[in-house]
């Protein structure tokens, strides 16, 4: 589809959650362009199980339009929720990996609440990075 479509595009970029799952393969790939031409060299998504990562068409006009990333470390904060609990029969890393994430959605959606319905995710520069994103929270 890039390849057919390359007088109109200038090439595919690889885009990246920008939140505290995102692992080191897939962060250090996160804004790579590639030319239509250049295709062959593009490795294949989903890169891993449960790679939540996209390529996009790239269109050379200029700065980049706004992205998401994570407001909080939902999963950070829902650990530390769980783990104050004194009646808690495990310990949060014992917890099936459904599990752990109906807590982090539920802390999640208190985020909401208390903040009067603000999305969970904040609104970056188009051209962040992931490298940019872990300084920013390192």
């Amino acid at each position: 589809m890039y390849r057919a479509n390359s007088e109109v595009i200038d090439g595919v970029q690889w885009l990246a959650t920008l939140d505290h799952r995102t692992g080191l393969e897939c962060g250090s790939y996160d804004g790579k362009r590639w030319s239509p031409n250049k295709l062959y060299e593009v490795k294949v998504l989903p890169a891993h199980p449960n790679c939540r990562c996209v390529f996009i068409p790239y269109i050379d006009i200029g700065e980049g339009v706004p992205r998401p990333a994570e407001a909080e470390n939902f999963d950070l904060l829902a650990k530390e929720k769980y783990n104050a609990n004194p009646n808690a029969k495990k310990k949060h890393d014992e917890l099936s990996y459904e599990y752990r994430r109906k807590l982090c959605y539920d802390t999640m959606r208190a985020y909401q609440s208390k903040s009067g319905n603000a999305p969970p995710y904040k609104q970056v520069k188009g051209d962040m990075t992931f490298a940019d994103n872990v300084a920013d929270i390192g």
